[in-house]
């Protein structure tokens, strides 16, 4: 691999806006995308590139602590954990700077718990982004 993380490279993140914008116009109902775009130049790119197109995008980012997080890559069984936890503490950086309004508690709650937060969020209708 040319980088140390694939959200390096641009064609990943091109890639992601086209394949969202693609969804927009096929899918009348919300998208909800669970990614970990934590490169303030990256996130700025893709949910800009969102709204430029008219989408209409509201963050939320589902908070955890570092003790979750290796728990949770642990179960993926899929060799990214020391990869992952060599993230955390960059990843936990930039989560630190997102305001209080767009964080929602996922430390041990049920995913429908999150999912039902998430949907009274969205009828609150307030931009949540940046």
């Amino acid at each position: 691999m040319g980088v140390a993380d694939f959200q390096d490279y641009p064609e990943w993140r091109q890639w992601n806006l086209d394949l969202l914008k693609k969804m927009d116009k096929e899918f009348s109902g919300t998208i909800i995308v669970p990614m970990a775009l934590y490169k303030v130049d990256y996130f700025t790119e893709i949910i800009s590139g969102l709204k430029e197109s008219q989408i209409d995008v509201r963050h939320f980012q589902l908070e955890v602590d570092k003790k979750m997080i290796a728990e949770r890559l642990a179960k993926r069984k899929d060799g990214t954990f020391e990869w992952g936890m060599s993230k955390v503490h960059e990843i936990l950086s930039f989560f630190e700077s997102i305001p209080l309004s767009q964080k929602i508690d996922n430390q041990n709650r049920p995913l429908i718990d999150v999912v039902h937060e998430i949907l009274a969020r969205l009828k609150e209708g307030t931009d949540l982004t940046r």
